[in-house]
């Protein structure tokens, strides 16, 4: 059975755990993917880590069906009997690797601050339960235990809850893992951390959350994306517990283990009471592959035990979060996800998928040992050329090369099919829109008016529009990128939208009449560029981070000068005393190395920092960013235009980078998402008052838009 993850296939078993247990040998987190059984289903279904795709990366991507095709590709498959051996084994090397390990501290004390250090380790607590074997009662024991993973690396912000069931003869009978994320030590990194430490952690991350672990909007607000409308902002606060694995031996399935792990992993991370470290628990459950189990299960199969075992995770209290392949459970009985019945909970659409394999088509593969993935694709390809051939044309065609096909299409005989919707509902609108395709859709917008509005409003599977799919394309592709099997974080790389992009952007909510409107408004141009949500952007700068970055420099460069004056006077006074203190030259670390050295003896060069500081304000309240080009054509203008004491300051060799770059480090330290949020004590309801935007927080794109770079990651 295994959690956080998605359901692994029987088949798959051998292949995925030595590939796992390959990485947990050369990387530095833990990352088991054994599976169990589910003690509800009469077949081999599993709890287990979602796999990587291509395609669909995220599970908000056209829903969770299409993960289907990617455990086996080499067309072998192992018995049932090596399957379990390696299961057993693995499992028992990880048990005794972590309970033998004579790194675990003796104390089990734990912090009910549920992102401060938790002191997790030490000997496991048992439990006794009775389960009834071929109508006997038989005696167990259930071990649950924290400890910090296999490896000395393992991060202070990342604990493993880990729980082993055995029979009082010592026999292994099963076993789970859960991890608790402290999310608070890691907000300005969560992306970057929870894609290193498990394929489950990442799958979250990037599926459920932003990049600074606050629930997507779209989970909140989308009018379908939101599902059941249950799960809020709670999502966004407190520690983080994913449950992983879940381990059953065969012959001890349906006698309620299963269930029995899962509520030890809720009951010990949260043994404190009063609602715990982790108030919400995360689990993605997802049936086995049909092309791993491909001599026994069909597609339909594959339906019948996602359905399965998605009532055994309801029947545990998880309910779905929004449209995705996520559930959750809260610890709240007060929740409103705890008052809604199985009935009640979101389901994912269903699809009639005319374009899948046979069983004829797989068993030939695995006869001519042919790569899975590439026949699948290669099968599918061709066949949408002939049932969808708008659609084929939409998804391999160039711009230009598609208007031509466009038109025709439009001057052939009895050719009407333009509303068509493939098994995904996806219209030709849709596949333009996603692709970045202007003329063509500029085309469609000319010679078909009237189909063309019919399909603005169609929605996908998942649930989007052609603008919300293209909108949710971009915001994905400017956050993270697939290379290989992982996805990195490339957010404080982006520099706007491709011109392309925009212009669509632009037709899908304006229509032919968009290119007017770009000419009447200055900034819209840029926010549409920039991806600006709350219509107050500019150049990605949104008025919450323009807020911060104003407050700082203001704060900045008024303790700064004081500080001076007050130097200045007192050295008049005792002029035999230094009262440079290294805390004082803190404040300038920025600078080049060949300025900063003179700091204490120069300081008309502190003075210019400081007045650099003061047009680094003016600008950003004008609605101007404080680009480091702008800065230096204005110089080599009038060296004298910043005033004398910056003229030697930049002449010594300072930069104005060096003081654009501490105002936004300054302000990212302090913000409520990237930083300690201290800034909300003094100026809390101000930045309130002000929109929310998808641009708020992010200091590496507005330095990027200053001409500098920086990565927000610790």
């Amino acid at each position: 059975m295994a959690a956080h993850g998605k359901m692994q296939p029987q088949d798959a078993v051998k292949k995925s755990l030595r590939k796992k247990a390959q990485r947990d040998d050369s990387n530095k987190g833990y990352q088991p993917t054994c599976e169990s059984e589910d003690e509800e289903s009469s077949n081999s279904t599993k709890f287990g880590i979602p796999q990587t795709n291509k395609e669909h990366s995220t599970s908000d991507t056209k829903g969770e069906e299409h993960d289907v095709s990617q455990c086996t590709r080499d067309g072998k498959q192992d018995s049932t009997k090596e399957r379990a051996d390696v299961s057993r084994m693995l499992y028992r090397k990880m048990k005794k690797a972590v309970l033998g390990t004579s790194s675990l501290n003796d104390s089990d004390s734990d912090s009910e601050d549920e992102d401060g250090p938790s002191g997790f380790r030490g000997d496991p607590k048992t439990f006794k339960h009775t389960i009834s074997v071929d109508g006997a009662p038989k005696d167990v024991s259930i071990d649950v235990w924290f400890d910090r993973g296999l490896y000395d690396e393992n991060p202070d912000w990342l604990d493993n809850l880990n729980v082993s069931i055995t029979s009082t003869s010592g026999e292994d009978i099963g076993g789970g893992l859960a991890r608790y994320v402290k999310r608070g030590m890691i907000r300005r990194s969560f992306w970057e951390n929870l894609s290193g430490a498990s394929e489950g952690l990442s799958e979250l991350a990037f599926g459920l959350f932003d990049r600074f672990g606050c629930i997507k909007q779209e989970i909140l607000s989308h009018p379908v994306r939101k599902g059941s409308g249950v799960w809020g902002n709670e999502l966004s606060k407190g520690g983080i517990l994913v449950i992983e694995l879940v381990f059953i031996e065969d012959r001890f399935q349906r006698s309620g283990l299963g269930s029995l792990v899962v509520e030890k992993i809720i009951e010990r991370i949260n043994k404190k009471g009063g609602g715990g470290r982790a108030k919400n628990i995360f689990m993605w459950p997802i049936p086995p592959d049909p092309l791993d189990d491909r001599e026994h299960i069909t597609f339909t199969e594959h339906q019948r035990r996602k359905n399965r075992i998605i009532s055994f995770a309801r029947s545990l209290g998880f309910r779905r979060i929004g449209a995705t392949g996520w559930f959750g459970y809260s610890v709240k009985a007060e929740h409103l996800s705890r008052h809604l019945s199985s009935n009640e909970d979101y389901d994912l659409p269903s699809i009639d998928d005319d374009m899948e394999d046979s069983l004829e088509d797989l068993l030939e593969d695995q006869k001519k040992q042919r790569n899975l993935h590439t026949a699948r694709a290669i099968r599918r390809k061709a066949r949408a050329s002939i049932r969808y051939p708008l659609h084929y044309a939409a998804s391999t065609m160039e711009d230009d090369t598609l208007v031509t096909y466009l038109d025709k299409t439009l001057n052939k005989k009895g050719f009407t099919d333009w509303l068509q919707e493939d098994t995904q509902w996806y219209s030709i609108l849709h596949l333009i829109a996603e692709g970045a395709l202007p003329k063509s859709l500029e085309w469609l917008l000319i010679n078909l008016p009237s189909q063309t509005r019919q399909l603005l409003s169609r929605r996908t599977v998942s649930g989007y529009t052609p603008l919300e799919g293209l909108q949710s394309r971009l915001d994905r592709d400017r956050g993270s990128k697939m290379v290989g099997n992982r996805r990195f974080v490339c957010a404080d790389e982006f520099e706007g939208f491709t011109k392309d992009e925009v212009m669509c952007l632009t037709f899908l909510q304006f229509g032919l009449d968009g290119m007017k409107k770009l000419e009447a408004d200055a900034h819209l141009e840029s926010r549409i560029a920039f991806g600006c949500t709350c219509g107050g952007c500019v150049l990605g700068i949104s008025p919450r981070t323009k807020h911060s970055l104003v407050i700082q420099a203001e704060i900045l460069y008024g303790m700064l000068g004081e500080n001076l004056n007050m130097q200045q006077q007192l050295q008049i006074e005792f002029p035999e005393m230094d009262f440079n203190t290294d805390q004082d030259l803190s404040w300038y670390s920025e600078a080049p190395p060949c300025v900063y050295d003179q700091l204490k003896a120069t300081p008309d060069l502190k003075l210019g920092f400081v007045q650099i500081l003061v047009h680094i304000a003016t600008l950003l309240r004008g609605n101007i960013p404080p680009n480091v080009q702008y800065f230096t054509e204005l110089w080599e203008d009038d060296k004298d235009c910043f005033g004398r004491g910056a003229r030697v300051y930049l002449e010594a060799g300072g930069t104005f980078g060096s003081a654009v770059l501490t105002v936004i480090k300054m302000a990212m330290d302090r913000d409520p998402l990237t930083g300690d949020g201290s800034m909300m004590m003094t100026f809390g309801e101000e930045r309130e008052a002000l929109p929310k935007c998808r641009n708020d927080s992010e200091y590496g794109m507005v330095a990027r838009c200053c001409g500098l770079e920086m990565k927000m990651g610790r």
